[in-house]
């Protein structure tokens, strides 16, 4: 198989992902993120050793939406390779999986978060019409109200506290 390489590690994805027409991969959370913004084909193969076999309900999410394909660990010997060579000669379901992840993609998930954040942390969300440089996209939304300084443990606690998020980074929040 000429066009097929397996590595054992790549510094570069960017560019891995930009020569690759099909991807295998664990499902991971990052992972599935990348490939829903990157809108690449892929192949599934949850680890089975994760806990509460999430790896499997990230796949499926996907897989549900014709966005992925998926291939037990178990069946993987048997099955992964007869099917990543199945799915790379079709060109039309490779498109159909690309649209399909591409639509489940969250670009401004980091934005999403950081606003419930802040929130959560008192902050009272304004419409900046100020900021606007057309009148076809939507205002950017500011916060006005004075944040007080919490370290990381406090952060943290009010975070699970809401139920929102696990934990906060400091780093991220004086990035906003």
């Amino acid at each position: 198989m000429p066009n097929l390489k397996v590595l054992d590690f790549i510094s570069d994805m960017g560019e891995a992902y930009k020569a690759a027409d099909l991807v295998v991969s664990r499902a991971g959370a990052s992972s599935i993120s990348e490939f829903c913004l990157i809108g690449k084909p892929v192949i599934l193969v949850p680890s089975p050793n994760v806990a509460e076999d999430h790896q499997t309900k990230n796949a499926m999410a996907l897989v549900n939406n014709g966005a992925a394909l998926m291939v037990p660990d178990a069946e993987a010997a048997d099955k992964l390779i007869p099917l990543a060579l199945q799915t790379v000669d079709d060109n039309a379901q490779l498109e159909s999986m690309s649209a399909n992840v591409l639509k489940m993609a969250l670009p401004d998930s980091a934005m999403i978060i950081a606003h419930e954040v802040l929130k959560l942390a008192g902050a009272e969300e304004e419409t900046d019409k100020s900021a606007m440089d057309n009148e076809d996209e939507p205002a950017p939304i500011v916060y006005r109200k004075a944040m007080p300084a919490v370290d990381n443990g406090e952060a943290s606690k009010l975070a699970m506290d809401n139920g929102v998020l696990k934990w906060i980074m400091e780093k991220r929040l004086r990035r906003l």
